[in-house]
């Protein structure tokens, strides 16, 4: 009989321990006796705001407390109104779970603000860090995740993330507005069944790069600029075929035609007065369409 090697007895010996720790600390989360990375709010009471998104929603670069959600609370204080934050770094639309994002808080209907597509719309490709970023600071957005997962989890996604040094595919818009209204049409359906609301939000965009800019950073501006232009573009056209409410950031925050660093950090991720600008958007908004009881 052949022995097994020991490369092989090793890599056998840390997959089942990685699944042993997902499984225990998933476990441990379920049975409330592990806290993890959560921003949920325990307060089952009043009216629930679900704000679901990727890093802008989750507040990269700012830390959670600044970010759109945070600060939307604050203007709801006193209407009996909780919002949730959801929003989870790196979130694609396409590998959005629908079932775990729209998991009722209690039994009255809840309102979800959608504000995601922007790592569809761009692609970012895994081989190649944001030139407007620094490694300490593209880890400190990693750090700031504020939907929880089992940390063993993270890393090796993580890990995955870095081993995938190949090209980006180009996102052609039939792919992407086809993808895109799937994942709200379930998204609806599972509202519908709570008698909740879905409402869309598109994006502010960044404008056009400065000369003060290198190279690298006027491409990947450019870049992100083009596609969330189309991006926003395809949330207009989904709200409407889907009869879904949007708040129209992109026309109701009128952002410089020129990137300003006092707008944005990067490519696309606002800064806190941005963030600030985002919560009270929002909150007109729900007030004006009568959205919050």
């Amino acid at each position: 009989m052949h022995s097994i090697p020991i490369w092989r007895r090793l890599l056998y010996s840390f997959l089942i321990f990685a699944l042993f720790m997902v499984g225990l600390e998933g476990s441990l989360a379920a049975l409330g006796l592990w806290a993890g990375r959560s921003s949920e709010t325990i307060n089952t009471d009043g009216f629930h705001i679900v704000c679901i998104g990727d890093s802008v929603t989750a507040g990269f670069g700012v830390g959670p407390e600044a970010a759109w959600p945070t600060l939307l609370q604050h203007h709801l204080q006193g209407a009996n109104v909780t919002v949730v934050n959801r929003g989870r770094m790196g979130q694609q639309m396409r590998n959005l779970n629908t079932t775990h994002v729209t998991k009722p808080i209690s039994d009255d209907p809840a309102l979800y603000l959608i504000m995601l597509g922007s790592n569809d719309f761009l692609r970012w490709p895994a081989n190649k860090p944001n030139p407007f970023l620094s490694g300490a600071e593209l880890q400190e957005g990693l750090d700031e995740q504020t939907v929880w997962e089992p940390r063993l989890l993270r890393v090796m996604r993580w890990m995955r993330h870095i081993a995938s040094a190949t090209p980006p595919t180009p996102t052609l818009q039939p792919e992407l507005l086809a993808m895109y209204r799937e994942k709200l049409t379930r998204l609806k359906q599972r509202a519908d069944t709570q008698g909740s609301t879905v409402a869309l939000m598109s994006y502010v965009l960044p404008g056009t790069p400065p000369d003060s800019l290198n190279e690298n950073q006027k491409i990947t501006l450019q870049n992100s600029l083009e596609a969330h232009q189309m991006g926003n573009a395809i949330v207009r056209q989904v709200a409407e075929e889907l009869n879904l409410p949007l708040v129209d950031l992109e026309h109701k925050i009128h952002s410089p035609v020129r990137w300003d660093n006092d707008w944005f950090i990067d490519h696309i991720h606002p800064t806190a007065p941005v963030q600030q600008q985002i919560a009270d958007t929002t909150a007109q908004w729900l007030r004006s369409t009568k959205r919050i009881p």
